[in-house]
């Protein structure tokens, strides 16, 4: 029995929170529009809460 239960804990591998999860679709979900809009993203940092993004327009010539 504790055999069965060593295997299937280390088949599920490490997961993420809820919120983690949730976290990184926002972040993927904002880079995926501002890309379309052809800007740059790039993140600064976190600021209590919020996280600090900067935009930068890319000319294509």
């Amino acid at each position: 029995m504790g055999e069965a239960k060593h295997r299937s804990e280390k088949k599920r591998g490490i997961r993420m929170g809820l919120g983690t999860q949730q976290e990184q679709f926002n972040k993927a979900y904002v880079r995926a529009i501002v890309v379309q809009a052809e800007f740059n993203p790039s993140e600064l940092g976190v600021y209590g809460d919020s996280v600090i993004w900067s935009l930068v327009i890319v000319f294509s010539c």
